[in-house]
């Protein structure tokens, strides 16, 4: 515990003026002991720095420590760039130059993010972002509604499934998508039934239970 003298915290913090793209220059408050005195010593530089800034002034970079009787950080020492912090090169690990072109190639085989998957079903889908977001909770719930809508279901209803029939009754029966035997293929072709009036949506929510329990296809069930 921070309290009991077991564990010391350090802390950074630099403040930006509105409209500056360049981030601001870093205090380093040394060695506090308390998650109280990390707040005080924070609230306090925050308003140190604000006032040098206000006032035309340039922040230096420094390590300070917090006395906690005057509740200030008091300055240690300050540090003009990288090479006042001793760095030295590690002998043992040799230089590696690292392409664009090796990046680029990184990052097209990295998969999808939920962001990117998010901002993706509002911009090309026409989800609102609510939607977006429930869906990409789960990698097992967005894998499926890819899958779903790639089968040619409408985006929005199979969202609509996917948040409400399915969720609920995997929430009752304390099930995950993986368990039961639903398919992106046969909730599409459910939903195709109901969208071409074979089916009502009362008899549709039969269907998916028929669907979840059984599998098989969803026409097949109805004739």
């Amino acid at each position: 515990k921070m309290e009991e003298g077991s564990m010391r915290c350090d802390a950074n913090i630099s403040l930006r003026p509105y409209g500056q793209e360049e981030f601001g220059v870093k205090t380093e408050v040394k060695n506090m002991n308390s998650f109280s005195n990390v707040k005080k010593a924070l609230a306090f530089e925050i308003e140190r720095q604000a006032k040098i800034l206000r006032s035309g002034g340039e922040i230096r970079q420094e390590t300070r420590r917090f006395d906690d009787k005057t509740g200030e950080t008091i300055l240690m020492r300050v540090k003009e760039g990288a090479s006042d912090y001793r760095y030295f090169p590690e002998p043992d690990l040799p230089r590696i130059e690292i392409s664009e072109a090796w990046v680029d190639e990184v990052r097209a085989e990295l998969p999808e993010f939920a962001a990117a998957r998010r901002v993706r079903y509002v911009e090309e889908m026409g989800l609102s972002e609510y939607d977006a977001r429930q869906l990409t909770t789960s990698k097992d719930v967005s894998d499926f509604f890819e899958a779903a809508v790639k089968c040619g279901g409408d985006a929005k209803l199979v969202s609509n499934w996917l948040q409400g029939e399915v969720a609920q009754y995997l929430n009752t029966a304390h099930l995950e998508l993986k368990d039961i035997q639903l398919t992106p293929e046969n909730l599409t072709e459910m939903l195709r039934l109901i969208a071409d009036g074979t089916i009502s949506s009362k008899i549709a929510k039969k269907v998916f239970l028929e669907l979840a329990k059984n599998g098989g296809s969803a026409e097949a069930f109805v004739k």
